[in-house]
């Protein structure tokens, strides 16, 4: 396992009895209530109760035919740009620069810079953008500017944390360099990794709050190819382990170029034939496996749900998408035919769309909305409301309720 060094040193009553005390100036009988009254009570809680659950059954069960434009605001145009969200705002990010915008359309900051062959890795609000050969990264929140950091090597590929702790994979040669830096953008911890030992760096994720790293491994092995998936605790447990590694997991004939966590204590990894969760903040172990023969064509990913989209199995129609609890639990399959470029998880629903169309589904329930945008959509936001969301397309910004 690739060794990981520090660079700096971690400093890392009484029991209440029930008053039977008459209120001063109360009437008669008052804190006491009838049989006659406690049964009229129940039978209007009841009532209400009763109510309630056909009014929320009515809800999650209904239907949307349509949605309604409630606002609609302009949004900087940027050729050759490409749009994400970024919390609950918006980053346009293109090989000249970027800026992050809020619902209403309104730039919160605006960096630019000359980049190629960009590297983009979020966390919440949190972003790091970079190169691929390059050696700056801008790291922002949805806020601000937080810090830039120069390397002295070509960057390869990036993380980051929802705190702003960046990791990077740097290449020198024959080898690659794993750089950690602080949110001031301090080198933190350093280590190295060579193909032969403990593996060519394919992939690398950090827990939200910054102290757990997972990194997946590329090495042969006697000619085979094989794969590891490590995790580096950057804390005070860390220090008790050698080189920070708490745990890791290897896999023969594997290839594992996708790896992210889901909150502190659920970290996905898929790869050939494999989903791999694993769960535990300071230590993770492996909780469940899913194996599979298709060919997989997309991952797709919220706090709490995660979507493998493959072809479908039936012939009757084009798609298959299996859906995961965080645990690994298998919840629902969905089959359709259309092709979708994203899938965002809002709660406990997903849309999947494309420029044109929209799918909105109640995961577990029924299917909310299928139809045609009336404006082209490159992405969505989450707004505040059931069901709403704000719309982003070329220069516009539109907030969408569904009815």
């Amino acid at each position: 396992m690739g060794e990981i060094q520090s660079f700096r040193k971690w400093t890392s009553g009484d029991r209440g009895g029930r008053s039977r005390e008459r209120v001063a100036g109360a009437p008669p009988g008052y804190g006491r209530k009838s049989w006659g009254g406690w049964i009229r009570t129940g039978v209007v809680l009841g009532i209400l109760m009763v109510l309630g659950l056909l009014v929320y059954t009515g809800f999650q069960g209904r239907v949307y035919e349509d949605y309604e434009v409630l606002e609609s605001h302009t949004l900087p145009v940027v050729e050759k740009s490409r749009k994400m969200p970024l919390g609950e705002s918006l980053l346009v990010y293109s090989p000249d620069g970027a800026f992050c915008a809020d619902r209403r359309g309104q730039v919160l900051w605006n960096q630019t810079y000359e980049m190629q062959d960009i590297l983009l890795a979020t966390e919440g609000d949190v972003a790091a953008l970079g190169a691929y050969n390059g050696r700056e990264i801008y790291v922002a929140s949805s806020a601000k500017i937080l810090v830039k950091i120069d390397t002295s090597l070509p960057i390869r590929s990036l993380a980051v944390s929802r705190s702003g702790r960046v990791a990077v994979a740097l290449e020198d040669g024959r080898m690659s360099r794993i750089h950690v830096y602080d949110e001031q953008g301090h080198l933190l911890v350093e280590g190295t990794a060579t193909m032969t030992e403990s593996g060519y760096p394919l992939a690398m994720a950090f827990s939200p709050g910054g102290s757990l790293l997972a990194i997946s491994y590329l090495y042969l092995d006697a000619g085979v190819q094989k794969s590891t998936v490590a995790f580096f605790q950057l804390g005070e447990v860390g220090e008790n382990y050698s080189d920070y590694l708490v745990s890791s997991y290897a896999y023969d004939n594997a290839l594992i170029p996708t790896l992210f966590f889901l909150d502190e204590e659920h970290v996905v990894a898929v790869g050939d034939g494999q989903a791999l969760f694993f769960q535990g903040a300071q230590k993770p172990t492996l909780e469940a496996a899913h194996l599979y023969s298709g060919k997989l064509q997309a991952v797709y990913w919220g706090s709490s749900y995660v979507a493998l989209q493959f072809p479908s199995d039936t012939g009757e129609q084009r798609f298959r998408l299996e859906v995961y609890g965080k645990g690994g639990r298998a919840l629902e399959s969905y089959y359709y035919d259309e092709e979708y470029d994203n899938i965002q998880f809002f709660q406990n629903t997903f849309v999947a769309y494309n420029s044109q169309q929209a799918w909105i589904q109640k995961i577990g329930g029924v299917g909310k909305y299928r139809g045609n945008w009336k404006q082209p959509v490159q992405c969505l936001l989450p707004s505040p409301g059931a069901y709403r969301y704000t719309l982003v397309g070329e220069g516009l910004l539109e907030l969408a309720q569904f009815r």
